[in-house]
């Protein structure tokens, strides 16, 4: 995010036990190096195909939920 100056990183898991993740970390500054906010987001099947977009008060993020015929959507304020 160049105008927040802040670094994104993503993963989704693919777990063997129940239920999937989409992981997102934040940078808590402009130095990729430094330290992170982190989330998961538990999603109950695969999340497929990650999607991310950048509002001014949050980062938007849409998964298809493979097997379920869902999307799934999440934000992270900004």
């Amino acid at each position: 995010d160049q105008l927040a100056d802040r670094w994104l990183l993503t993963q989704f898991s693919n777990s063997t036990g129940p239920g999937f993740f989409n992981c997102v970390a934040l940078s808590t500054s402009g130095d990729p190096t430094g330290t992170y906010f982190r989330w998961a987001f538990p999603t109950g099947t695969f999340p497929d195909y990650p999607k991310y977009g950048i509002w001014p008060g949050a980062y938007m993020i849409s998964t298809r939920e493979v097997n379920a015929g869902l999307i799934g959507a999440y934000a992270i304020d900004r």
